[in-house]
């Protein structure tokens, strides 16, 4: 789990701290990292978007092993650059740059992104990754998407249908992606045999799903993780489904699939500032600027 604090530092905490020495149950510092303002990982890679645009990474992304990783800064195609976005798979790196260009480079190399030609007349304002796929935002609300997806594969850059929804956020887990709309719905494809797109099924569909939330309630933000997802509220009020064998949703569930997104009782959180990825966890920044 990394942190980025109210300084530009990043923390990190429950494993072998990247970079940095010491007990892995409380937050350690990372060396050489300032003025952060995003972090994103999964499994071994990790990068840091700095406040200049510039981007740093660290573990296979940068062909390192072991628990020692020093970030590194990606240069070559991003030389220059600035970046706004930046996501991390299980496989590849993602980075998409102010005027609308997005990068792509593979865990187990050097930091060499290349150019995607993906978006020909198009400007990307959101990247996200999935263990094998990637999905770029728009400008004008559209998503892209190209690689494997549970449900379809896309070995070249594709619309998806969001049945005319204009899309403000994407987010990916290991094995779904989930699109928020205008209106605080959430349209998911990929991976739903542990109920991860929330639609009220295990079946995975060929085509965007909407999640079958309560009809008062509309999504401020929402995340992806590893086999299960969340949504917050305007007012901070939390809500998660998907597999729930470690307590990663929160709440006691009668099963160990939730197939509709439920209600975390008692949890009230900022909802710009959430967190979950490759892990059966969550975090949130609380209303008083902690962090659970």
């Amino acid at each position: 789990t990394y942190v980025v604090t109210s300084d530009g530092s990043v923390a990190t905490f429950g494993g072998l701290p990247a970079g940095a020495d010491g007990d892995p149950s409380v937050p350690n510092l990372i060396p050489g990292l300032s003025r952060i303002v995003k972090v994103a990982a999964a499994y071994t890679s990790g990068l840091a978007l700095d406040s200049d645009g510039q981007v740093f990474a660290w573990g296979e992304l940068t062909g390192q092993t072991g628990s020692s990783l020093t970030p590194v800064l990606v240069s070559g195609a991003l030389t220059d650059k600035i970046v706004v976005s930046i996501a991390v798979g299980q496989t590849l790196a993602l980075a998409a740059t102010i005027d609308g260009t997005v990068y792509r480079w593979t865990v187990g190399t050097s930091p060499t992104p290349i150019r995607t030609g993906a978006l020909i007349g198009k400007k990307a304002v959101q990247v996200a990754a999935s263990a094998y796929g990637s999905v770029v935002l728009t400008s004008d609300g559209e998503v892209i998407a190209w690689g494997e997806f549970a449900g379809f594969y896309q070995d070249i850059p594709t619309r998806i249908d969001t049945y005319g929804e204009t899309i403000t956020q994407i987010t990916c887990g290991a094995v779904q992606t989930l699109m928020l709309t205008k209106g605080g719905r959430i349209l998911g494809f990929g991976e739903n045999r542990e109920g991860e797109l929330g639609d009220g099924t295990q079946a995975i569909p060929n085509r965007p799903v909407y999640a079958n939330a309560p009809q008062s309630v509309y999504f401020a933000k929402i995340k992806a993780g590893y086999y299960h997802s969340v949504g917050v509220t305007a007012s901070g009020e939390v809500y998660a489904w998907g597999y729930a064998d470690f307590g990663q949703l929160g709440f006691s569930a009668t099963t160990n699939v939730v197939t509709t997104p439920t209600q975390v009782p008692g949890l009230l959180v900022e909802p710009s500032v959430i967190g979950s990825g490759y892990g059966n966890f969550n975090v949130f920044l609380l209303k008083k600027n902690k962090v659970q």
